[in-house]
């Protein structure tokens, strides 16, 4: 895999308009193989990669107090030796982007530019109907059941803020 042809994807973004969560396609049914082959994936690190005006997709990490950084990509999963459990590998299908923007101080009209593309991954075992994803009904993942690699059926979702940033003139 070299991850060196940039596609279209389903992911709508519009202009400092925050979303709290779609979904991205109907529940899609994976065969155990699919699923087998997400699980590798998922214990060997693999990472997700978007670009949104030309910027790549980064996960803000602290390696220290004074020192925040960022990783490019997303993990497509948790592995099971990071789980509580130290049992069950975990599907990252929820991403909460965080969009940076300014707009410039020379600017006349509304402009903007997008100056940061941010992701925090979850894993939500979403009810099967996709009923806990609806526009205007904010989710905490950090309450929700993650969803596991012993399923074979996965709603992919995501939601949006914009954040106002300082500008550099």
């Amino acid at each position: 895999l070299w991850g060196d042809q940039i596609e279209g994807s389903l992911i709508r973004a519009e202009m400092r308009v925050n979303t709290t969560c779609r979904i991205l396609c109907q529940s899609i049914s994976y065969s155990p193989e699919e699923i087998g082959l997400w699980k590798k994936r998922i214990e060997q690190q693999y990472r997700g990669n978007l670009v949104l005006d030309n910027l790549p997709v980064a996960q803000e990490i602290k390696s220290s107090p004074m020192h925040p950084g960022v990783i490019i990509g997303y993990p497509l999963g948790l592995p099971k030796k990071f789980n509580k459990d130290k049992a069950t590998t975990l599907i990252n299908n929820h991403l909460h982007f965080i969009i940076g923007y300014h707009r410039p101080a020379s600017a006349v009209e509304d402009i903007y530019r997008i100056v940061g593309f941010y992701v925090i991954p979850y894993s939500i075992d979403h009810a099967k109907d996709g009923s806990s994803c609806k526009e205007g009904t904010e989710i905490d993942p950090e309450e929700r059941k993650p969803l596991t690699t012993n399923t074979n059926r996965v709603l992919w979702t995501y939601a949006m803020n914009w954040r106002e940033e300082p500008g550099i003139e």
